[in-house]
């Protein structure tokens, strides 16, 4: 298991493509559970060190942010699965919403790289909030690109297609977030 859990890991960095071939035929529930658990502890660790908080108060932010943010990260891994299979059925293209379940969970592998990187960027003293943020962009560019290669891959699509499925929910939840902020402030303006 855990040669397993290296080799997958150190393809997802050398070789993307091939790691998610060996992930869809291998279907490793166990390791999806493990980089998900491990990327969200390591994110929460990683943001409770960027933030300029210690003592009693810090570690009950971190005990707190901890079981949030592991249930708050399920749901999303949920929600964003099944919009994804949806913008993939609403372009016509046929796949397994339980093997992009698995494939997205495998995504967030580069998540693991956050606590680290947070003392790396911790070290780096003023410039810590630009660097951590650095960071923090790289890793997201990561998942998104390996999250887009995975849809790619359980879909059997061209990479024009698995662009479209990946990037159509998010402009759509973009205009959306606008529009609401844009009424937000007309009507707290209005008051």
């Amino acid at each position: 298991m855990i040669e397993y859990f290296s080799k997958t890991f150190y393809n997802l960095i050398v070789r993307p493509r091939d790691a998610m071939e060996e992930v869809s035929r291998g279907k490793p529930w166990v390791l999806v559970f493990m980089i998900f658990v491990g990327a969200h502890v390591s994110r929460i660790i990683g943001g409770a060190l960027s933030l300029p908080i210690s003592g009693g108060f810090g570690r009950a932010v971190m005990v707190f942010g901890l079981g949030f943010g592991i249930a708050a990260g399920l749901l999303n891994w949920i929600v964003v699965s099944g919009v994804f299979h949806l913008s993939a059925e609403l372009w016509k293209v046929k796949g397994n919403a339980g093997e992009l379940f698995m494939m997205l969970g495998v995504c967030m592998a580069p998540g693991l790289f956050v606590a680290p990187l947070s003392i790396i960027a911790r070290g780096m003293g003023g410039a810590s909030l630009f660097f951590y943020s650095l960071f923090i962009l790289g890793i997201n560019v990561w998942m998104a690109v390996l999250s887009i290669m995975a849809i790619k891959k359980v879909y059997s699509c061209s990479m024009e297609k698995a662009l479209r499925i990946f990037f159509v929910p998010l402009f759509f939840v973009f205009v959306v977030s606008m529009f609401l902020t844009v009424v937000i402030v007309l009507v707290i303006a209005a008051v």
